[in-house]
């Protein structure tokens, strides 16, 4: 079976590596700072012990895209 991706690569945005411990916390950080400037927000709530609640907000065009500015 071939499994390569008849496909230019994906362009990275940004990349991490996470200690278990603190994953969600720290991934959301990672998150917004990655995509904020895109007009994504993430928030993470703790639902009971163990789990998390992950959200992703659309913040609107970033600033001066979509507005006719820029």
């Amino acid at each position: 079976m071939d499994l390569r991706a008849d496909h230019a690569p994906l362009p990275k945005l940004a990349e991490t590596v996470l200690p278990v411990e603190d994953y969600p916390v720290r991934l959301v950080t990672f998150l917004n700072r990655s995509l904020k400037d895109r007009g994504f927000i993430f928030g993470l709530r703790r639902v009971d012990e163990g789990r998390f609640s992950l959200t992703i907000y659309e913040a609107g065009p970033p600033a001066g895209r979509g507005d006719g500015e820029g």
